[in-house]
């Protein structure tokens, strides 16, 4: 309980579409769930941010949305 395990992959190259697998593992989260939304790594941290209630670090987080529709 009250755990969070992130998982990010990106093993893309500079070229191409660039998909990053990310999954998210705890009780927080929705078996199964998944997000269609484009996010990306500022994402990622803008959804740290919110969950431990930082703020941010101002450098293109403070406009990123944090990542939603998996959380119970």
């Amino acid at each position: 309980a009250g755990t969070l395990f992130i998982v990010v992959f990106d093993e893309a190259t500079s070229t191409g579409s660039n998909t990053v697998y990310c999954s998210f593992y705890g009780a927080g989260v929705k078996p199964g769930a998944s997000s269609a939304e484009l996010t990306d790594h500022y994402s990622l941290l803008r959804t740290i941010e919110y969950i431990f209630h930082v703020g941010t670090l101002h450098h293109h987080d403070d406009t990123a949305v944090p990542i939603s529709g998996i959380w119970r």
